[in-house]
């Protein structure tokens, strides 16, 4: 079972909104700053799309390097729909079938997979407000330089040391 109520909002989200309370944010992710540069072999119409949409997540402090092949995906699927989109407008949603009847454009089940994709990226990704707070983090332990030579003198002792 998936969890339940509204899915949780970034921090960044919530600031701008003026609703934050930190104890409601715990150990999320802080992204680190930074924006993912578009590959080359991008689609005119995905390269307009991340144009568009990593200014948008960058005043939002939710782009970092690392969400590259997430945007790739994203702005690939919108594409794909936006292409089968304009076929669909040119050819309509019906096409002539072998018999002679009428049947669903196969179009339409591409746009319908691109949007599903979209929505799957943008959800499991972080590129939607919620995605981002969904994932928790705990920082690394930072350990004292005394705890760290005395974890050191226990752990690397000789059989000897050990009294065996």
């Amino acid at each position: 079972m998936g969890r339940r109520g509204p899915p949780p909002l970034p921090s960044a989200t919530k600031l701008a909104r003026g609703t934050f309370r930190p104890h409601r944010s715990r150990g999320e992710p802080v992204p680190a700053p930074g924006v993912p540069t578009p590959p080359p072999w991008l689609p005119p119409l995905a390269r307009e799309e991340w144009d568009r949409i990593i200014p948008l997540l960058r005043a939002r402090g939710l782009v970092e390097e690392i969400d590259s092949a997430a945007l790739v995906g994203y702005c690939t699927a919108w594409s794909d729909m936006a292409d089968a989109m304009r076929v669909l407008r040119e050819e309509g949603t019906t096409v002539a079938d072998a018999r002679g009847g009428l049947s669903a454009h196969p179009e339409l089940r591409r746009m319908e997979a691109a949007r599903e994709a979209l929505r799957k990226f943008a959800q499991e990704f972080g590129l939607s407000p919620s995605a981002r707070s969904r994932v928790s983090s705990t920082p690394p332990r930072v350990r004292s330089p005394e705890a760290e030579a005395r974890r050191r003198r226990y752990f690397f002792r000789t059989p000897e040391e050990q009294g065996r």
